[in-house]
C-alpha cells in the first residue's frame, strides 16, 4: 500500500485554536438533549452543514467530525512515506462523507448529550471554525462559536517544530510559555509522554509554562472564555555540526 502524509501536517507552524487544523482539534460538549446544526466555515463563508442529534437514550459517549471530509475537496501534493508498521492502527474515516457531494447531503451524527463533540481535521490546510445552534432555539440565541471556547471546552494541540513558544488566551490575555525540546538520539526507540493540560482561567494560564518532548501533546482545558494562539519566538535547529539522527534510537516525529 502506498501511504502519503499531507505536508500541510510539518509545514505549519503556530495553531489558533479558533482556526482548526492537523495539529489542532477541539472537543465540545452539547450539555442538552435535541437537534442541532453545524455550519462548518472557512472565514465568513459557509462551506458545508452535519447535524447532530443529542440523545439521553444513545450509548455513545463521543461522535468525531473530521471537518476535512465534510468540506469540498482541495487539491493537495502528498509526498511519499514508508508503509505503516504491523501493529501500529490507521486513522479511520469518521463516515461523514467527502467533498461538495458529502456536504450537499447534510451528514448525521448521534452522541449522547452528557458526550462530547470531537471536530478535527485530517487533511489539507485546515483553517475552519464551527457555528452549532439548535434547530428549535429561539431566534435571538446565537448558538455556539468554536472560536470562543466554553468552560468545559478543550482544544488539544500538537507542536511539532522544536523551539520556544509564546502561548496567549486571545480572550483575557493571560499569557505562558512552550519550549518543545530539540531531539536527541537514545538507545531505544522514543515514547512521546502523556499530553500536558493546561488549565485557562480568568487569571491566566496554570501552568505558565510547559516544557513539552517531541511528538508531546498539550490539551488546554477552558475555565473562562478562551481563544488560545501559539506563536513561534525562537526556533531549536539543534547543536550546530550535530548530525541527524539515523539509525535505531533515533527520534521520529510520528505522523498523526
Amino acid at each position: 500500500m502506498n501511504n502519503t502524509v499531507d505536508p500541510n501536517l510539518y509545514t505549519q507552524i503556530g495553531l489558533d485554536s479558533g482556526s482548526i487544523t492537523m495539529l489542532g482539534s477541539i472537543v465540545h460538549s452539547l450539555g442538552e438533549p435535541g437537534e442541532y446544526r453545524v455550519a462548518l466555515h472557512r472565514g465568513e463563508v459557509v462551506e458545508a452543514v452535519c447535524y447532530v442529534t443529542a440523545d439521553k437514550a444513545s450509548p455513545i459517549a463521543q461522535a468525531t467530525v473530521d471537518l476535512a471530509s465534510l468540506a469540498p475537496a482541495r487539491k493537495t501534493t502528498p509526498v511519499p512515506v514508508p508503509p505503516i508498521p504491523a501493529g501500529v492502527p490507521e486513522s479511520g474515516g469518521c463516515g461523514c462523507g467527502t467533498g461538495s457531494e458529502g456536504a450537499q447531503a447534510g451528514r448525521h451524527f448521534t452522541v449522547n448529550p452528557r458526550g462530547y463533540l470531537l471536530f478535527r481535521v485530517s487533511g489539507g490546510a485546515g483553517g475552519y471554525y464551527v457555528h452549532v445552534r439548535r434547530i428549535d432555539s429561539d431566534v435571538n440565541d446565537k448558538g455556539y462559536d468554536s472560536r470562543v471556547l466554553r468552560e468545559g471546552d478543550l482544544f488539544s494541540a500538537m507542536v511539532l517544530r522544536p523551539g520556544t513558544y509564546s502561548v496567549t488566551n486571545e480572550l483575557t490575555k493571560g499569557q505562558g510559555e512552550i519550549v518543545v525540546s530539540y531531539p536527541v538520539r537514545g538507545d531505544k526507540a522514543f515514547v512521546p509522554p502523556p499530553p500536558v493540560r493546561v488549565l485557562c482561567g480568568a487569571k491566566g494560564l496554570d501552568p505558565g509554562r510547559v516544557q513539552l518532548y517531541p511528538a508531546q501533546g498539550i490539551i488546554f482545558e477552558a475555565k473562562a472564555p478562551t481563544r488560545i494562539a501559539i506563536k513561534l519566538v525562537k526556533p531549536d535547529d539543534g547543536p550546530k555540526g550535530q548530525p541527524r539522527p539515523s539509525r535505531a534510537g533515533l527520534v521520529r516525529t510520528p505522523v498523526i
